[in-house]
């Protein structure tokens, strides 16, 4: 004879029973009866015990008709604690866009992991890293928007006020000092004459 077959016995029947009953979930219950969760599992599916089976369904039956009292009972006041053990105790209490929202956010989760390592793959893979270059960029996003002026770039090299005077004239943001054509034909902005 199988161990599980010697565990069902009706002392742990009505423990595991009365536990679902009062609104214990299965592994609860099967703690209390000393049986181990797939033995019962077992004894649920199991043909010769069809009786256990109607029995457990019963009292999960119960256990629901008792939270949905307690809902009714106390609608106005806090039906939140029965309506979350509700959803979690049965699926069918779910909401199915909760639900939905809850596979959408682990799905961002996982794109935002796979996301972070391509860019970790990426940062990787580049044999040289131009760290002067990394540096500059903020610099360089600055002075593109015009938040700087040129007295606040005084740190950068000439190289480097070169480059962002050009990104000016391109932008049409120039500044004072900006070389005039090959023509020295000066604009009428400069106040000067030919």
């Amino acid at each position: 004879m199988s161990s599980g077959t010697t565990k069902f016995d009706q002392q742990r029947v009505s423990i595991i029973l009365d536990s679902i009953r009062n609104g214990q979930t299965l592994n609860m219950a099967c703690k209390k009866a000393a049986v181990g969760k797939t033995t019962v599992q077992r004894w649920l599916t199991d043909p010769a015990r069809e009786d256990f089976k109607e029995a457990f369904n019963f009292a999960m039956a119960e256990a629901e008709e008792k939270l949905v009292a307690i809902i009714n009972e106390h609608a106005e006041t806090s039906p939140a604690t029965a309506k979350w053990l509700l959803e979690r105790r049965y699926t069918h209490w779910r909401d199915p866009l909760d639900e939905k929202l809850k596979k959408v956010r682990l799905q961002k989760e996982m794109l935002e992991l796979e996301l972070g390592k391509a860019r970790l793959d990426m940062m990787k893979s580049e044999t040289t890293l131009d760290l002067v270059d990394v540096l500059a960029r903020p610099k360089q996003l600055e002075s593109k928007r015009g938040t700087r002026n040129e007295n606040e770039e005084g740190g950068e090299s000439g190289r480097d006020k070169d480059a962002v005077e050009a990104r000016r004239a391109a932008d049409g943001q120039g500044g004072g000092n900006q070389r005039q054509p090959d023509d020295e034909t000066p604009s009428p902005h400069d106040g000067g004459t030919p």
